[in-house]
């Protein structure tokens, strides 16, 4: 659609409407029997649909064209009063089944739809009805705007804070939204919530050519669950509570933030992972096991060098209804010759869903 180029016939419906003059966008050219609108910056008048313009006001008169600058022309136009409209077409035609005082928009400054294409159409006014010939009856004022100019789209924000780029409150409520559904939430598991396999309290580490593991205060600054450098190490035991928000159709993620005391370059450690969901309604030994084995450390990174391993748990594996995952964690048998392993946090990365209730 476009915006006239030529004076149209002004079609007013019944009785009603008032005359008010106001000043004309510098540039603008007005035609008669056309919606004018008024710029969102200066309040000047200018042709229905313009670009950073709001919702109609009101219907042209007679014809301006202001060459000069902002004000330097007035122009007369009819609120507050039913006219008739060209109608859009296909699926963006009104009918009789458009509801009665909805709001209708602007195609162009003649012409009118139904819906705001995607929130990108300023409001004309409210729906009146059809005429036997299709045109659209409008009533256009100002006691239509209210509800459309409060709709989110066209509910502009000051945002004195700076902490959105959005203009209006339509766009940052999608910005938020997008933010919730696509950050990554993280549920921190405390390192005192290992215990042994058997589920026996974790003692304190004790250094020793054996399997045993423990709590560990490293270099006076890092607590960390200790593994001594053996070749068949023990296993750390853990449950944590799903979050509600969890989205189920997506992956989650252990991560583990580990070092090593040495730089022996065989040591190149992994961690073998057992996991199991609990979901409502089933046995408590339903699942199947949904662990795995993680990303490699560098063997021969310096010393106490921290690094990231970590596990996806597929999407498939967390069903609706889940609420625990019980799951091990054991350094890969044979990976262990020299060095001694650290695991200094623990974390579950998961997808967020936006909760309906």
């Amino acid at each position: 659609m476009s915006n006239a180029t030529d004076n149209l016939i002004t079609l007013p419906y019944g009785k009603g409407g008032r005359p008010v003059v106001l000043p004309v966008d510098g540039g603008s050219h007005l035609y008669a029997g056309t919606l004018v609108s008024q710029l969102t910056a200066t309040s000047m008048l200018c042709p229905g649909s313009t670009a950073s313009s709001g919702a109609a006001i009101g219907v042209n008169v007679a014809e301006v064209n202001n060459t000069g600058a902002d004000g330097d022309k007035r122009a007369e136009i009819m609120t507050d009063g039913i006219f008739l409209f060209a109608n859009g077409t296909a699926g963006d035609a009104c009918s009789e089944a458009t509801a009665m005082f909805s709001i209708v928009y602007m195609g162009d400054d003649h012409t009118i739809f139904d819906n705001s294409n995607g929130s990108t159409l300023q409001p004309a006014g409210r729906f009146c009805g059809m005429e036997p010939d299709g045109r659209v009856r409008v009533f256009v004022g100002m006691s239509n705007l209210g509800d459309a100019i409060n709709s989110a789209a066209l509910v502009t924000i000051a945002d004195t804070g700076n902490f959105t780029t959005a203009a209006d409150v339509e766009a940052a409520l999608a910005e938020l939204y997008q933010n919730l559904e696509t950050t990554n939430a993280v549920v921190a598991i405390p390192l005192n919530a290992f215990t042994a396999a058997d589920a026996t309290p974790l003692a304190k580490f004790a250094s020793a050519g054996t399997p045993t593991f423990g709590l560990n205060l490293a270099d006076s600054e890092a607590l960390n669950i200790r593994w001594n450098n053996d070749a068949t190490p023990g296993t750390a035991l853990c449950q944590i509570p799903l979050p509600l928000d969890l989205d189920d159709t997506a992956a989650a993620e252990l991560e583990f933030i580990c070092s090593k005391s040495g730089a022996t370059v065989g040591d190149a450690t992994t961690l073998t992972i057992t996991a199991f969901i609990l979901v409502v309604g089933d046995a408590h030994d339903a699942d199947a096991n949904c662990g795995g084995v993680t990303n490699a450390l560098v063997g021969n990174a310096t010393a106490k060098t921290t690094a990231k391993l970590s596990l996806t748990i597929a999407a498939g594996d967390i069903q609706p209804g889940a609420r625990t995952m019980t799951f091990t964690v054991t350094p890969t048998a044979g990976l262990l010759g020299t060095d001694d392993l650290m695991i200094h946090a623990v974390n579950l990365r998961y997808k967020r869903k936006i909760l309906t209730s």
